[in-house]
């Protein structure tokens, strides 16, 4: 009789503990988690949506915290909307009789979506030549660079923007877009094209313009023959003189 109570004993310890680690809640927070930004050529759209997923756990409830989010969150699965940074969301589970789960962290890491730098490009322009006018302040030339090459690795859209950056002052027109057409007399200039993408992120190049005087052909000297004249005998002798044509 003493050996059934004892066994009895036993079966009603184990069914009472099995009972408890059946309802004993417990936080699962999941792994953490590493969520790039996508690249798609819109710098405004910084964002990912990102689950905080506990739906692991053992319990009847449960409860999200942060310290970059003073508000609690309640349910086991939460979305998110986050940019760029490093998050730490802690979970806690509520048993249907009311006890609470020790904590379960997981860390949300947001990585800044890449961009990639646009190549700025300008086709090597060669030398120019001055246009000979008959008054060298007025001979220029017309220049032409063609940055058409520019591009973006990501196919974003760019932007041109064409400086001077050393010699005479020269007026470059429109320099927006991706040649430019200027005018100049002779000399040497210095001239730098900025290339940007939609993101901010820049690059450029810079090229030196030589402009030649124009070509002058040395003028010619023409005296004519030489030529033989005679005085002629007119009786009067301080008539020593002649007509010569040169």
């Amino acid at each position: 009789m003493l050996k059934m109570l004892t066994r009895l004993s036993f079966l009603f310890i184990i069914m009472v503990t099995a009972l408890y680690a059946e309802t004993e809640p417990v936080a699962n927070a999941g792994d953490d988690q590493t969520i790039y930004i996508q690249h798609d050529g819109d710098p405004l759209t910084n964002t990912v949506n990102v689950t905080l997923d506990g739906s692991n756990s053992a319990g009847v409830s449960c409860n999200w915290s942060s310290s970059s989010n003073r508000d609690n969150l309640e349910g086991c699965e939460i979305q998110l909307t986050l940019i760029e940074g490093v998050y730490s969301y802690t979970l806690t589970v509520t048993g249907d009789d009311g006890t609470v789960s020790e904590p379960d962290d997981v860390t949300i890491t947001v990585v800044a979506e890449p961009n990639q730098i646009p190549a700025a490009v300008i086709s090597d322009p060669g030398e120019f030549q001055a246009e000979h006018s008959g008054n060298p302040l007025n001979d220029i030339a017309s220049v032409f660079l063609d940055a058409s090459t520019s591009s973006d690795a990501d196919q974003d859209n760019i932007t041109y923007l064409w400086n001077q950056i050393s010699g005479n002052y020269i007026d470059l027109g429109t320099s927006n877009q991706s040649s430019l057409s200027f005018n100049a007399p002779p000399g040497v200039y210095g001239i730098r094209l900025t290339v940007t993408d939609s993101y901010g992120d820049f690059n450029q190049y810079e090229v030196t313009i030589t402009v030649n005087q124009a070509l002058n052909q040395n003028p010619t000297v023409a005296a004519g023959d030489d030529q033989n004249l005679e005085i002629e005998h007119d009786g009067d002798p301080n008539t020593i003189a002649v007509d010569a044509q040169v």
